[in-house]
Formats: C-alpha cells, structure tokens, sequence
C-alpha cells in the first residue's frame, strides 16, 4: 500500500472513527508510540476541554493530525491501535474498493487542513483579536461567542486565543466553508485588509 492509499483508507475511517473512537482512553499509548507528540496532545486539551466540546470533534481533529503525519507515523497508528483496538473498522477500509470519490474526498480534507492552517497563523495578529466577536458575526458562529469567552476563561487563557477558539469551532462545524478564501472575504468585510493582504502573499492564494 503506497502513502497515497494509506492516506485515503485513514480518512475513510472518519465517519466511524470519529464515532467510535475513545481519544481520551488510548491519548497515553498515543504519546508513547510516537503517533501523537505532547504538544499536539496539549493543543487537543486546549482546543476542545471536554467540558466544550464532543467527542466527534476531538477525534476529528486527532484524525486531521494524523493524516499529516509521515507515512511510518500512519503506519505505525495502523498497526499498533487500528488493527488493534478497532480492526473491525480497519478491517472494513482496508478491503473496500477505491474509487475515484475516496481520492476526492482526500483533496477536499486536505486543503481543509491547510486552509485552517494558514487561517490559524494569522489569528492572533491584534487587529483581528480586536474583532473577533464582529469576525464571529461574519462566520454565521454568534452562537459561539460565549462559549469561546467561558473557553478562553476556562483554560485561563490570553485575550488572543479567542480567535483561535473561535476558528476551531468554525473548522469542526463548518468544514465546507472554512476555507482561507472565505476567512480572506470575511476580514475584508470588517476592513481588516493588511492581514487579509498578507495571507493571499504568504499563502501564494488566488482569490475566485
């Protein structure tokens, strides 16, 4: 099985995976075995407190990680947690047929990932801090506003991480438009311009 077709089957596991995962029983085995560093554990901690979030947006986001991992670090999950505690789902994957959808699906997550990327890069830049709250508006996420306050309070956090709390929510419940082109419409919209300009250089993106 070459990278490619291990990177597709892994992000064929995402629906039942992300159902059926127990990220907060295996996280210790994670660290040990090199699949998940201290700091991306941490930055799953941080991103979504378990008194914030669901379980399916915490194993989402595990998944995210994973699939850029090197192809021995997806190997090594494969082998030693996969095929492990939850063959039934590998097992499923691993014999299905690909078609020309699965290595579709792959490109569309794929770019997903570097979108919230790059967006999350330039999050904590004091003009959109500053506006986070009419950012959110633009999002559609008003609903988010006060959990992102109870999240940053919560883990006693700095004033900035609001944007980043809030890009987070805005990735997980909102994959299909959480892309750097509509972060880049949304910032022009508050006249956040400089950081918008930044991101289409930094990021070489043509806007459509």
């Amino acid at each position: 099985m070459d990278e490619l077709e291990l990177r597709v089957r892994l992000n064929m596991t995402r629906p039942r995976l992300i159902r059926d995962f127990q990220l907060n029983i295996i996280r210790p085995r994670l660290i040990e075995q090199n699949i998940l560093r201290p700091e991306e554990d941490n930055s799953i901690t941080t991103l979504y407190s378990a008194r914030l979030a669901t379980d399916a947006q915490r194993n989402g986001y595990f998944l995210d990680i994973v699939l850029k991992k090197s192809r021995d670090v997806q190997i090594n999950f494969v082998t030693n947690v996969l095929s492990v505690d939850y063959d039934w789902i590998w097992e499923e994957v691993r014999e299905a047929v690909l078609i020309p959808q699965d290595y579709a699906n792959l490109e569309a997550v794929d770019r997903r990932i570097r979108d919230i990327d790059c967006i999350r890069r330039a999050a904590t830049t004091t003009a959109v801090a500053q506006n986070w709250e009419s950012l959110a508006h633009e999002l559609n996420l008003d609903d988010e506003i006060r959990n992102v306050r109870h999240q940053v309070l919560f883990n006693q956090q700095s004033f900035n991480e609001h944007v980043f709390h809030l890009l987070s929510s805005w990735n997980t419940q909102r994959p299909t438009v959480a892309t750097l082109g509509t972060y880049v419409r949304a910032l022009r919209n508050l006249h956040i311009n400089s950081v918008a300009e930044d991101l289409l250089r930094t990021y070489n993106f043509v806007e459509i």
